[in-house]
């Protein structure tokens, strides 16, 4: 009875091992297609930094762009990021992958949430005509989640039993 159950369990933990490679092949393959797409779900999906821009002109209204100016960045940041940083995480499919999220990547910015903050810092950046920066805030990024990333490492390493 003992090796039946083992054998089972041994079996289980194949197919969990395999099922995983099936379900991360299936997402790799998702995602090259939608970052070729123009439109996923209906949505125009950006291009790029200057075309999310671009977009963004076309969804905000005269009023509510009127209010961004001259306002304090990291309150219109953190704000907008509840609302607009969830429609663009949502629509502009940056879980899964679109074209726009793709171009972020190679930016270095590589989180859902990073990437709506990042737009609507730029955009508030573009209304205040003040410099993107896009380089030097993609790189800070990059930065802090490698070094976040090398901390979660140090938490991971193999404690030994002393003898």
């Amino acid at each position: 009875m003992k090796s039946i159950l083992l054998v089972f369990s041994f079996l289980t933990f194949v197919g969990i091992l395999f099922g995983q490679d099936d379900v991360a092949a299936e997402q790799l393959r998702k995602y090259e297609e939608n970052i070729l797409k123009e439109e996923i779900n209906g949505v125009y999906i950006p291009i790029d930094i200057d075309d999310a821009m671009v977009q963004l002109n076309k969804i905000a209204n005269e009023e509510s762009r009127a209010k961004l100016i001259g306002a304090d960045e990291e309150l219109v940041v953190e704000r907008l990021n509840r609302g607009l940083g969830k429609w663009m995480i949502s629509k502009w499919n940056f879980y899964d992958g679109s074209r726009l999220s793709h171009h972020l990547k190679q930016q270095g910015v590589s989180l859902p949430n990073d990437m709506s903050l990042f737009l609507i810092r730029t955009y508030y950046r573009q209304l205040n005509e003040l410099p993107f920066e896009i380089e030097e805030r993609a790189s800070a990024i990059y930065d802090l989640r490698k070094k976040e990333q090398e901390e979660r490492n140090k938490l991971k390493t193999v404690r030994t039993i002393p003898n």
